[in-house]
């Protein structure tokens, strides 16, 4: 009669090793889900910010009319007024909305920023040089374009863009 010993501890060893494969997978799909709903987040909130500025640059109309284009590629720096608390002029309230859009990036998306600027090839550019060709096409098309750093390796490769029509 044949002897057969270990088998038991044979099939439990495969068992831990199949589970084991089997929780990794598990973790890896989890992973992947937490980085994709992240990542929608980030676009969402890009979205909502790109819609906020064509909103506040439909809303200052004169601030966008030839000759005026206060809102073409602005410089983010303070403002004397806030326009909140104070009339403003057309220049004075596209500096705040800009200045305060530009705030809201920095605080809302890693390493946010953006550009505001007329382009009639609006889906190009990268963080720091929006390449907008300031086509002053009547009426002319504006592009607001939004970097941050999706996966924080220092480097803002994600990119949202709208245009604006007036």
């Amino acid at each position: 009669m044949l002897k057969v010993r270990g088998v038991s501890m044979i099939e439990v060893l495969v068992t831990l090793v199949v589970t084991a494969v089997g929780l990794l997978g598990v973790a890896s799909l989890q992973m992947n889900a937490v980085k994709n709903a992240r990542e929608s987040q980030m676009r969402s909130i890009a979205t909502v910010l790109a819609h906020d500025m064509a909103e506040r640059m439909r809303s200052n109309l004169t601030g966008l009319s030839v000759p005026n284009q206060f809102y073409d590629q602005m410089e983010g720096g303070a403002v004397e007024t806030d326009c909140r608390a104070d009339t403003c002029t057309p220049d004075q309230l596209a500096q705040f909305d800009y200045w305060d859009w530009s705030q809201q990036l920095a605080d809302l998306l890693p390493s946010g920023t953006g550009v505001v600027c007329i382009d009639s090839t609006p889906d190009d550019g990268v963080d720091g040089d929006g390449q907008c060709d300031v086509n002053l096409a009547i009426p002319a098309t504006y592009a607001i374009k939004i970097f941050w750093d999706e996966d924080g390796d220092g480097e803002r490769e994600s990119r949202f863009v709208t245009k604006v029509l007036p």
